[in-house]
């Protein structure tokens, strides 16, 4: 039986959260399994399911999924290879509702597997020489950006570099490989964020000479959507000469970018706060003290709700703990306590109405939990899609022939209204049914006021699907779910389309 923690704990004023009650939230996703399990990530898709992936006691990839309340899993992810030295993964969630996960072997190779309609795929090995972290973002097309670090060894040495490629909507496999930081010294521990243009932020360790001494130290690099670089930046700077340690990042609604990342010397989590619009940084703050090494204890999480910044990691005593930041005067503020005992690794996922923080104990032999963290935070607000689309068949005849269409009906959804969008734009979209989702083509743009539309001059034995978006004032669309995964056979479209979410401030 699942042992279940819950602690309410209430804020003061000062924490900006007008003393709502926050509830923390803990269970035992892997009690009496065998061996030690370890290194957990979380995702929630659109639909509010979830996947909880993780390194099993048989050092396999195993998981757990969520859905209408109910968790059910345990088993090997399909094509999970058997890891040597497993340390790290990753699980994004895109627009369809497909979850994506990118696991490693250390200084061997990555795997990557996805899951949907209820079912892996299995999983398949990215070749090549994987080297500490890696990190996946989506872009709003749904194109699926991975960034790790490569190890080369070749007659010249040893050489450590971060590489990024993309998987395209609807493709089984990563291409595209580039490597972003060649000719820079020793880069490696990566993190990464898409922000609403569909630029990617990466942020990583670079190793500098200065005085003839090495140095690690926290750095931010910007690609377009060519993978091209626009922006680089060594964050943590030569005047803080401590060796960084696991640099992360996280873009928030307003656009804006925040680096983290801990120093083993000072044994200390420190940020600063990128505004790219105005090419401002923060100055360099201390969030937290934390434990020294082994690693990988000194990992840290930054996640953004809206317009706010979330900050996971661990204390001296290895102790998980969720802090916020407040931008007006440039700190950090503890809000919980997350685990009850000392961690060995964590991780954090902004959900839908809650933060999920998987860990995993440091005391052997472990388990792997999850965190619930709610209550104080504001719903994030997600356009809807229009409610009651129906589509029929006709034949409209004439004088000389007659020719099909498909007569398309619809009407608004009252959640928007409820959370007081407003509707600019409809999108109407089609697919043939048996195409995947990566088929979706529009076919036109109405109005907000505009509840029907004529697919004219179709074949009599076609058989479309339709979807028919929302797009707010903001310029947020409603994302298309394919209707083959739902088991009504009726288009729905929910949640966003671009990268950015914005929260009821």
């Amino acid at each position: 039986m699942k042992r279940l923690m819950s602690i309410a704990l209430l804020l003061a004023g000062a924490l900006c959260l007008q003393a709502q009650e926050i509830k923390v939230e803990t269970r035992n996703m892997t009690e009496g399994q065998a061996g030690n399990q370890r290194f957990p990530v979380i995702a929630e898709n659109v639909k509010g399911e979830r996947i909880y992936a993780y390194r099993g006691g048989d050092r396999y990839s195993h998981y757990y999924y969520y859905k209408n309340g109910t968790w059910s899993g345990g088993e090997r992810i399909p094509g999970s290879p058997q890891y040597d030295e497993y340390w790290f993964g990753d699980i994004v969630a895109d627009s369809t509702g497909t979850f994506h996960y990118v696991c490693e072997d250390a200084d061997r190779a990555l795997y990557y597997g996805y899951f949907k309609d209820g079912a892996w795929a299995s999983m398949s090995k990215i070749d090549f020489r994987h080297e500490a972290t890696l990190a996946l973002g989506v872009r709003s097309d749904d194109t699926i950006v991975l960034v790790s670090a490569l190890k080369t060894v070749s007659e010249g040495g040893l050489t450590k570099d971060v590489i990024i490629g993309t998987k395209p909507a609807g493709e089984t496999e990563f291409s595209n490989f580039k490597n972003i930081t060649h000719d820079r010294e020793s880069s490696t521990m990566v993190d990464a964020a898409v922000d609403a243009e569909d630029n990617t932020w990466v942020a990583y360790k670079g190793a500098f000479i200065k005085g003839g001494t090495e140095t690690l130290q926290a750095v931010l690099l910007e690609e377009d959507k060519s993978n091209q670089e626009v922006y680089w930046k060594n964050v943590s700077g030569m005047e803080y000469p401590a060796w960084c340690w696991y640099p992360r990042i996280a873009v928030n609604g307003d656009g804006k970018i925040m680096v983290t990342w801990m120093t083993s010397q000072r044994k200390s989590y420190y940020s600063r706060l990128f505004d790219p619009f105005a090419k401002e940084w923060t100055e360099v703050q201390q969030i937290a003290t934390g434990p020294s090494r082994p690693w990988p204890t000194m990992y840290n999480k930054i996640v953004a709700r809206g317009s706010d910044f979330y900050w996971v990691g661990l204390t001296s005593s290895r102790i998980v703990v969720l802090y916020k930041y407040d931008e007006e005067n440039d700190s950090w503020s503890k809000l919980a306590d997350v685990s009850d005992a000392a961690a060995n690794w964590c991780s954090a996922y902004a959900g839908n109405d809650n933060l999920l923080i998987p860990w995993d104990r440091s005391s052997e032999p472990t388990d792997c939990y999850l965190t619930t963290v709610s209550g104080a935070f504001r719903p994030i607000i997600r356009v809807q899609s229009v409610s009651n689309l129906v589509v029929e068949k006709k034949l409209e005849r004439s004088f000389f022939h007659g020719s099909y269409l498909n007569v398309l009906t619809w009407e608004a959804n009252p959640l928007n209204a409820e959370k007081g969008i407003t509707i600019a734009a409809h999108r109407v979209y089609r697919k043939v049914r048996t195409a995947d989702s990566s088929q979706w083509a529009q076919i036109a743009a109405l109005a907000a006021d505009v509840y029907s539309f004529e697919d004219k001059n179709i074949a009599s034995d076609s058989d479309y699907v339709y979807a028919v978006t929302c797009v707010d004032s903001n310029g947020d669309e409603s994302s298309i779910i394919d209707p083959n995964a739902e088991t009504s056979g009726t288009t729905r479209v929910l949640g966003p389309r671009r990268s950015s979410v914005r929260a009821d401030r």
